[in-house]
């Protein structure tokens, strides 16, 4: 994980803010839990930032609900629901989603979520990919 990316609940805040000064017009929002920089979907993380951002700036907010491989649909959607927010993403990739190529590049894992993630399963089969696709199935 970068040293940039916003962790904890102010910095989230404060680089979000920075980001509609700036001209941003829609802000795509992650919680981190901030002792690890995991993903999780929680509420509670995103009540401590989503207010502060809404107080200081105009922008669209975005909530993902793209969550890490694995969350069920409810928990991935929590935050989303909880907010309210003029935006949400909606993942609508393929079943052979994997990032295991590019988590063999790295060395170390700071954190044993992001190994858990990168490195996790792979998938053997998908669905035939149509020929405009660019898709391939991880085997």
């Amino acid at each position: 994980m970068t040293p940039y990316l916003p962790i904890t609940p102010q910095q989230i805040a404060d680089q979000a803010v920075e980001a509609a000064a700036a001209g941003a017009a829609i802000l795509h929002l992650h919680a981190r839990i901030p002792e690890t920089g995991a993903p999780p979907q929680d509420p509670k993380l995103y009540e401590q930032f989503v207010p502060e951002i809404r107080d200081q700036c105009e922008a669209i907010l975005n909530i993902t609900t793209g969550g890490g491989l694995g969350m069920p649909l409810d928990e991935r959607l929590a935050a989303a629901r909880w907010a309210e927010p003029e935006l949400a993403s909606m993942n609508m990739g393929s079943v052979n989603f994997n990032i295991s190529s590019a988590a063999a590049r790295i060395s170390e894992f700071k954190n044993d979520w992001k190994k858990r993630i990168w490195k996790g399963p792979r998938i053997s089969s998908c669905p035939t990919p149509s020929p405009k696709s660019n898709m391939r199935c991880a085997r």
